[in-house]
């Protein structure tokens, strides 16, 4: 490719390398070792992290990954990669596309090196997380710099801000969403969870209220949850839904630490219970199928929903590699 193109690479969170113990083991000493991820004293998180969780839980996960693994490899990575390869020849004349992971394989720091000999122009970053948290966007960030500070000195570095509330990704949801509507109770959005002390953290203008009405108002712009909020509420316009026909949770809830609700497995009860027959999943924190969406969402979920009364619930795909979000990332990237 010539010389002169930007070099854009696009981050996700990463996967094992296989759906088996031993890689799950590899890939979570790798993704909770990242202080990042799991901010605690050296010697209290080693004990945690070796003499607990990486103890008993490659052995629980790896099943979880069989489930959900295909012909080519991790859901997560057969999609991003798709998408790359989309956003490459859509962007052929102007960039140089790079699909990388901050965990696992392809990994960024390798890819880094790869380029650094190259000496490029122009280089751009564009994590894969609509919405912004310190354990995935900051950590992503955090290493293209410290890897960069070794380069000559670029002429042009880019790095794409959040992108929770662009008209072409709510677009891409909502055409993603709307063939799923018919004959729906209700619609759940379902984002990833995060403890809640890292979402203050994350908060450079320390003026989090821990209150949902601040983040339903997106009264900071610069908190996760007010950015799901925001994300939520622009696709629920968007497939015209009435203020009582959708709601909100968070999923992935691990350990004891408080983390930010309404936890989404307790909303799937609460729904049911309250007589919601069919109950539609949208989860627009993930814009690949991976663990989290096809597993604990379409599988478990969708189980737990019909043993508390419910009918059948319905997860909506995430983006993938679907025509209207890459051109909703190639807008994102020619600045339209």
């Amino acid at each position: 490719m010539a010389k002169n193109k930007e070099i854009l690479i696009l981050v996700q969170l990463g996967s094992p390398s296989a759906p088996t113990p031993e890689a799950v083991k590899t890939y979570l000493a790798e993704f909770l070792g990242d202080p990042r991820v799991i901010n605690l004293p050296p010697l209290p998180k080693a004990l945690l992290l070796h003499g607990v969780i990486l103890r008993k839980r490659p052995a629980l996960v790896a099943p979880k990954y069989q489930k959900i693994w295909l012909p080519e490899g991790s859901p997560l990575t057969v999609w991003s990669q798709r998408l790359a390869q989309k956003l490459q020849r859509l962007l052929a004349e102007t960039h140089e596309v790079h699909l990388a992971m901050r965990y696992g394989q392809p990994g960024l720091q390798d890819l880094l090196t790869r380029l650094k000999a190259r000496a490029p122009r122009q280089i751009s970053l564009l994590p894969l997380f609509p919405q912004a948290a310190g354990a995935t966007t900051g950590s992503i960030i955090e290493l293209f710099f410290k890897e960069l500070s070794t380069w000559p000195q670029p002429q042009g570095v880019r790095v794409f801000a959040p992108f929770y509330g662009h008209p072409g990704f709510i677009r891409a949801w909502v055409e993603q969403a709307r063939p799923h509507l018919a004959g729906q109770d209700h619609v759940l959005f379902s984002f990833h969870g995060l403890p809640f002390s890292q979402v203050q953290a994350a908060d450079p203008f320390q003026v989090c209220k821990a209150d949902s009405h601040c983040c339903q108002e997106g009264q900071n712009q610069h908190c996760y949850r007010a950015q799901c909020f925001e994300t939520a509420n622009l696709i629920a316009k968007g497939l015209g839904l009435a203020a009582e026909t959708w709601s909100m949770g968070f999923q992935s809830r691990l350990g004891k630490q408080v983390w930010i609700g309404p936890a989404t497995d307790q909303r799937v009860r609460e729904l049911a219970g309250a007589g919601c027959q069919r109950l539609l999943v949208i989860s627009p924190s993930f814009v690949a199928d991976c663990l989290e969406t096809l597993e604990e969402i379409q599988m478990g979920e969708a189980k737990n929903f019909i043993q508390a009364g419910g009918q059948a619930l319905t997860l909506v795909p995430s983006l993938n590699d679907s025509p209207a979000f890459a051109e909703a990332l190639c807008q994102l990237v020619r600045g339209d």
